[in-house]
């Protein structure tokens, strides 16, 4: 399903997004789409960056988790 949004940007922006436009020779919609997948993309990759920092923090400092990597072999200080 595809919704109709109506967003407003500065005017240097649209110049832009229209020279690409061109170069591309596809239309607003697309250009926008794109960039939008883009972002999308990089915003989940950043939370899930964010979240296995933590889980790192949690596994170097709980001594329980600490003492399982003599277990398994791992070590997240080499991934």
């Amino acid at each position: 399903m595809t919704n109709r949004i109506t967003i407003s940007m500065p005017d240097e922006y649209v110049s832009e997004i229209d020279e690409i436009q061109k170069e591309l020779k596809v239309s607003r919609s697309t250009v926008l789409r794109m960039a939008f997948e883009t972002f999308i993309k990089e915003h989940r990759r950043s939370k899930l960056r964010k979240r296995a920092a933590l889980m790192r923090e949690e596994y170097l400092s709980n001594g329980d988790l600490n003492s399982m990597k003599d277990l398994d072999g791992d070590d997240f200080e080499t991934i």
